[in-house]
């Protein structure tokens, strides 16, 4: 983010990626490989400040009739939508589909439990137990305080590594796991999903070591690269004999493209890889796919990928850092049809005996919120006894079914010119804008963090909030008041009250004008961090006199609706099933009569 000029820096090569040029009015740029995403590179030269498209510049040979493409997609709609029309423009090239995503993959749709880097048993176990032990003593806790984890996530404690630090062998542990995942499976009664880092080149399974598969071995690193369909399917098929195998989290993505020379001097080898995993999950479909520490060209190959549905878009996650600013990168793995994970995270400040020391969390609620507005999975990390489950509840029904908003929350352009244009009026910090789309109605979301000046936010820098000038705005964070009118001449103001740990969350509703020439606003859910969910809320429908929505209320839960009715008090309705035990409701709201019918 900066000036294009004799000053200009910014990766290319290997860890380069699309490149979004814009000015300080709504016109912007995306240009990037359209094809052969693993081969596609690019340089740009210092001196002339030329940037070049070819091929990497390790590769040995090309093959005739060999071809590479790319592509310059303009918007004259601003960043973020320049973003988004090129991604959707790609996933449509390239079939991409958001089946995957939105009906197979439990991890992005519901609340899950991690044990990856920063979170509480990231190789740490209770004293004097094993991991087996621990998983079961963490489930029971789970269970006891009725917190609806629906899935567990194993991180790479779990695997025999070898001289290089890579996976040996991706089966448990005898001292790890003793009893295997099945046992494990059968005490805990929660699918499950795996964490796998890069392979090392003394691995059992390549054919060189007496394995059954092929692999490429890098003498130097001491890495080595699968390069047989093969032996996915029959990693995969191995997986499911363990239990619901579920997710598949490829780690290092970065390092095993780096430490490996032939997917530096070979065109097809990385597409190979990549594809070949895609397959092998593919043919089980109940096993979806995470990228993690990805480079550029492994997001866009997932293009070709219908079971990559999610990738890591920070850095790990290390209690009280800074990892939570998600907005610019999420732009790139929603574009291509990826749900952006924001890595795992405490919802308890202190956790004594945690592996950080005596590192503490004070924005539980920040990175909750971020999560839940990412649309990825929403996976917390504490250990047992550190649950805030008052916390965690906010981001989910009470099965655990995450309530998200219909896009993931991504940067305001606004924030991105000013780090370009000194002078140019946008925020110093972190503002980013998401919405729900419910039966054409749209509902916006707004969070500040971290703000160094005085911002004044109008609709058009966000994403589209509906009719603009029949909007009102009201806080997220504070009791909620009669909201304010919204539009291009009363913005948001937004300003230094905007902390990391005091962050600001505003949401907008679109004013609904009856017959009667009564004017209706549905504010949601007050105990929600996204309020109104199209996950909670499926149909909303307007009549001569009446709005109507449907809704599904789960078996003990309690859904407590609030609305305004010609800008007056905020009304209540409730809708009770806390007393009952038979399967979800779908149910009714009706404004007019103020009722919820079960």
């Amino acid at each position: 983010m900066g000036k294009w000029g004799p000053q200009a820096s910014f990766t290319t090569g290997m860890q380069g990626g699309p490149l979004v040029i814009f000015d300080n009015a709504t016109n912007a740029l995306v240009i990037s490989p359209m094809s052969q995403f693993m081969a596609a590179s690019d340089q740009l030269n210092s001196s002339s400040q030329v940037l070049h498209y070819g091929i990497m510049g390790l590769v040995d040979t090309v093959p005739s009739n060999y071809s590479v493409d790319f592509i310059i997609y303009y918007s004259n709609e601003g960043i973020n939508q320049a973003m988004s029309g090129w991604g959707l423009f790609l996933r449509e090239l390239y079939g991409k589909k958001q089946f995957y995503r939105t009906f197979m993959d439990t991890t992005v749709n519901y609340l899950g439990y991690w044990t990856d880097n920063g979170a509480y048993y990231y190789y740490n176990t209770e004293k004097d137990k094993n991991y087996e032990a621990t998983i079961i003593d963490v489930v029971n806790y789970i269970n006891n305080t009725r917190t609806p984890f629906q899935y567990t996530q194993y991180d790479s404690w779990w695997y025999q590594k070898g001289h290089a630090q890579g996976v040996l062998s991706w089966t448990p542990m005898k001292e790890i796991i003793p009893d295997g995942f099945q046992y494990l499976y059968n005490q805990t009664q929660r699918p499950f999903g795996c964490h796998n880092r890069f392979w090392d080149n003394q691995t059992l399974y390549a054919k060189y070591n007496g394995g059954k598969y092929n692999f490429i071995s890098d003498q130097n690193s001491g890495l080595a690269v699968p390069d047989d369909e093969q032996f996915w399917l029959d990693l995969f098929n191995m997986t499911l004999h363990w239990g619901p195998f579920i997710l598949y989290e490829q780690d290092w993505l970065n390092v095993e493209t780096d430490k490996n020379t032939i997917l530096q001097t070979d065109l097809d080898i990385g597409r190979r890889w990549l594809v070949g995993m895609g397959k092998g999950a593919e043919a089980y479909t109940t096993i979806c796919i995470q990228y993690c520490l990805a480079y550029s060209r492994h997001i866009l190959q997932s293009l070709e990928i219908p079971a990559v549905t999610q990738a890591r878009v920070s850095r790990d996650y290390s209690p009280g850092g800074k990892q939570w600013d998600i907005g610019i990168t999420s732009m790139l793995a929603d574009a291509v049809g990826l749900a952006p994970f924001k890595d795992t995270f405490w919802t308890t400040e202190v956790q004594p005996g945690s592996p950080y020391g005596d590192k503490t969390e004070n924005k539980t609620r920040l990175n909750c919120v971020l999560a839940t507005l990412s649309t990825g999975p929403v996976g917390p990390g504490d250990g047992i006894g550190y649950v805030n489950k008052t916390l965690l509840m906010r981001c989910c029904d009470s099965q655990g079914q995450i309530l998200q908003p219909s896009k993931p929350a991504t940067a305001v352009d606004d924030q991105i010119k000013i780090q370009a244009f000194p002078t140019y009026t946008g925020p110093q910090g972190q503002v980013y804008t998401t919405y729900s789309n419910i039966s054409g109605y749209i509902f916006g979301i707004v969070l500040a963090a971290q703000l160094d000046n005085e911002y004044s936010l109008k609709p058009s820098a966000g994403w589209t909030f509906g009719e603009l000038a029949t909007s009102v705005l009201y806080s997220g964070t504070e009791p909620w008041t009669t909201p304010v009118p919204f539009s291009e001449s009363l913005p948001l103001k937004l300003g230094r009250e905007c902390t990391d740990v005091n962050f600001c969350l505003y949401y907008t509703s679109p004013v609904i004008q009856l017959a009667s020439g009564s004017t209706v606003t549905l504010l949601g859910e007050p105990d929600k961090w996204v309020p109104m969910s199209f996950k909670r809320f499926y149909l909303l429908q307007q009549s001569k006199d009446d709005i109507l929505l449907v809704l599904v209320v789960n078996e003990f839960e309690t859904v407590t609706f609030k609305f305004t009715v010609d800008f007056g008090p905020i009304q209540t309705i409730i809708c009770d099933n806390s007393k009952s035990s038979k399967p979800s409701y779908v149910s009714q709201i009706s404004i007019s009569s103020k009722t919820c019918s079960l």
